[in-house]
C-alpha cells in the first residue's frame, strides 16, 4: 500500500495541495473522452481511495451519490486522498444507453484489463488501470440494478484475489447497511480486476429500474462514510449497522435459453430453495418454453422485470448462503 507523504496530490491536470479540493477534467489517452473528476488532498497524509460510478451508464443512484459527495465532502474530514469520478461511461450516460459504451457497443465492465490500442471501451478500461488503479489503495464502485431490473441492496467484495486483499475488503463491506454481502469469485469487472491487482475493492448495489431517490443516495453516502472510516480515510469509528450483512457466496446469474414472455415467481431479496421454480418463459399463446429452477438454496439478488426477454438475458441472479467454518454467521447458523 502507498501512503501519500507529499504536500499535494496530483492526477492528470488536477492538483490539490494539502487541505484542498479540486474539480475538473481527466482526458482519457487516445480517445475523445473527458471524465469529470474531483480530487481531495486531506489535511493529514494517508492512503488514497478511489470512488467511481456510472461504469454502467443508466445506474443512477451511484452517479447522484458521487455528484453530491464531490460537492459536499471537504478535505478537512479526509486522511490521505480521495478521487471521485461520478460517471465513467459518460457518453453512454448522456445518450441514455443502458450498460454499453455507445462507440463500440461493449459492456465496459467486461473488457478489463483493456488495451491501449483497443476499441473505445478497452482504452477506457486501460486508462482506469494505468491512471486510477495505479494510484489507489482502496476502491469502491457504485452500481444499481439495470434499467430493466429490480434489486435488493447488497454489497460485493473481491474474492478472486490474494487472501489479505479479500479479507480487507470484507472487513469494510461488513459496515454497509444492506441485507447481504457477497464474496465475488469473478475475474471480470472494474472492482474485481482492481482486486486482482491487490487493491481491496467493494461494489455497492442499490436501486434500479432507471431511477434514483434521495433516500437511496443518503443510504449510499452513509455506507461510504462507514467504509472510509473502516479503511482509515476518515476519522472516527464506523457506525455499524444493527445487523451486519448476511454472507452469501457462489452467485448464479441465470441466463434464459429461449426468447419469450417472462413471468418471475420470486422477488428481489427473497429466500429460495434448491429446486424452487424462480420463473417461467412462455409464448404468446401461453405455451411453456422454459422453466428457471434454483440450483441451490440462497437469496435472490436481482431479477429482470420486463415482460419480454431475449435469449441469453440474465433473468435472475441469486447467491448461496455461506456455510464456511470461519465466520461468526455460519457458526451461529449451525
Amino acid at each position: 500500500m502507498r501512503e501519500q507523504q507529499t504536500e499535494y496530490f496530483e492526477l492528470g491536470e488536477l492538483r490539490a495541495a494539502r487541505g484542498e479540493k479540486r474539480s475538473g477534467h481527466l482526458r482519457v489517452t487516445g480517445t475523445p473522452y473527458v471524465l469529470h473528476a474531483t480530487v481531495m488532498c486531506g489535511e493529514r497524509p494517508g492512503k488514497t481511495l478511489l470512488l467511481t460510478a456510472g461504469v454502467h451508464s443508466c445506474e443512477y443512484v451511484g452517479i447522484q451519490t458521487l455528484i453530491e459527495m464531490a460537492a459536499k465532502l471537504e478535505p478537512s474530514r479526509i486522511i490521505g486522498n480521495v478521487i471521485i469520478i461520478p460517471v465513467v461511461n459518460r457518453t453512454g450516460f448522456e445518450a441514455r444507453r443502458p450498460t454499453v459504451v455507445p462507440e463500440d457497443e461493449k459492456n465496459l465492465n467486461r473488457v478489463f484489463p483493456g488495451a491501449e490500442d483497443g476499441t473505445e471501451s478497452q482504452k477506457l478500461a486501460w486508462y482506469m488501470e494505468q491512471e486510477l488503479f495505479s494510484r489507489a489503495d482502496y476502491y469502491v464502485d457504485l452500481h444499481s440494478g439495470g434499467i430493466y431490473e429490480e434489486l435488493t441492496p447488497y454489497v460485493y467484495y473481491v474474492g478472486n484475489c490474494p487472501d489479505e486483499t479479500s479479507m480487507e475488503a470484507q472487513r469494510a463491506a461488513a459496515s454497509a447497511d444492506v441485507p447481504f454481502m457477497v464474496r465475488s469469485s469473478a475475474s471480470t469487472g472494474a472492482y474485481n480486476y482492481a482486486g486482482r491487482l491487490g487493491i481491496p475493492s467493494i461494489l455497492i448495489e442499490r436501486g434500479g429500474s432507471g431511477r434514483w431517490t434521495e433516500e437511496e443516495v443518503r443510504a449510499n453516502i452513509r455506507d461510504l462514510f462507514n467504509i472510509m472510516r473502516c479503511w482509515g480515510v476518515m476519522d472516527g469509528e464506523p457506525l455499524m449497522p444493527l445487523e451486519q450483512p448476511y454472507r452469501l457466496e457462489n452467485p448464479v446469474y441465470h441466463e434464459c435459453h429461449e426468447s419469450g414472455l417472462w413471468y418471475p415467481c420470486v422477488e428481489a431479496g427473497q429466500r429460495i430453495y434448491q429446486g424452487q421454480v424462480l420463473g417461467e418463459i412462455r409464448g404468446y399463446h401461453g405455451e411453456l418454453l422454459e422453466t428457471c429452477v434454483a440450483e441451490h438454496d440462497g437469496n435472490v439478488l436481482y431479477l429482470t422485470k420486463t415482460l419480454w426477454v431475449d435469449k441469453s438475458v440474465e433473468v435472475v441472479a441469486y447467491a448461496r448462503i455461506c456455510r464456511c467454518s470461519e465466520c461468526v454467521q455460519c457458526k451461529n447458523d449451525k
